[in-house]
């Protein structure tokens, strides 16, 4: 398969909230921010989907060598090789590389979130992380672009979690604090069940309102200068936010029904939010 067409089936297949987010970006960004999203994946899936402890290790070891590898001009992974195609040699600096890296194995090193705070400070060092490699390309790693990418996309992550916080994982069976299940009464046969338990709707509703605070918090932190850089994930952070909203409309109501928004209102939220912009 076409290096950039595995990335785009990798986290921006045609429907997805990530396709309709750079619908609007010109061709050689949206490759770019493909390719980052992609490999921002490739990690996720080390901390989320390996089977044990272990496996996760390795993988994230053989990731470091090709980032490595990368560096050189050698990258042997589709997402690496789309990106570095994509973007300039050094254009990323190697320590926010590392930076990324060492998020991920906080994370999985972690298996779970004991506490909102560990959730926040965890998906921080790497959903974050991830977002200050992105301001590397879209905004040439200015100081407020780059803080701004990583609130975003910190925000994206509570976002994802509250709207899917069910994990297929080893060790943990949800990205929920562990804390605030205990105090509801949530065990792990409310995340197996078919049907949303009560309990586990207000530990929903909580994430759900938690996050929108964050994106909302994140966005009235948008830099004033190039500002349309940041569209796509502003477009994102859009649509998140609308599916929160249909979250909530349903009372936290997540194992039956994702909680979702149609892909002709994404259409219509990325073309207006590039109106906006300007785009």
């Amino acid at each position: 398969m076409e290096v950039n067409a595995y990335c785009r089936d990798k986290v921006a297949a045609e429907g997805s909230t990530l396709h309709y987010s750079l619908m609007f970006v010109p061709v050689s960004a949206r490759r770019a921010l493909t390719a980052l999203r992609a490999l921002g994946e490739e990690l996720r899936e080390v901390t989320d989907v390996c089977s044990d402890l272990v496996v996760g290790r390795s993988k994230l070891a053989w990731w470091r060598e090709e980032i490595a590898w990368t560096a050189k001009g050698k990258p042997r992974h589709p997402v690496t090789q789309a990106l570095t195609k994509a973007v300039d040699p050094g254009r990323i600096p190697d320590a926010h590389l590392r930076s990324l890296l060492d998020g991920v194995h906080d994370r999985l090193e972690a298996g779970g979130f004991s506490s909102r705070a560990q959730m926040h400070a965890l998906l921080d060092g790497s959903e974050g992380a991830l977002g200050v490699v992105i301001a590397d390309v879209c905004a040439d790693g200015q100081h407020g672009h780059a803080a701004f990418e990583r609130k975003l996309h910190t925000a994206l992550a509570h976002a994802r979690i509250a709207r899917h916080p069910r994990r297929h994982g080893w060790r943990s069976f949800t990205y929920l604090p562990e804390d605030e299940l205990a105090r509801h009464g949530v065990g792990r046969d409310d995340l197996l069940a078919a049907r949303t338990s009560e309990a586990l709707r207000a530990v929903v509703r909580i994430q759900a309102s938690h996050a929108r605070g964050l994106i909302d918090e994140a966005l009235a932190q948008l830099p004033p200068e190039r500002p349309e850089v940041h569209l796509p994930f502003i477009s994102e952070a859009k649509m998140e936010r609308a599916a929160l909203q249909a979250l909530s409309r349903s009372g936290g109501r997540v194992l039956e029904k994702p909680a979702m928004i149609t892909p002709l209102r994404k259409l219509w939220l990325a073309w207006r939010t590039a109106r906006e912009m300007g785009a």
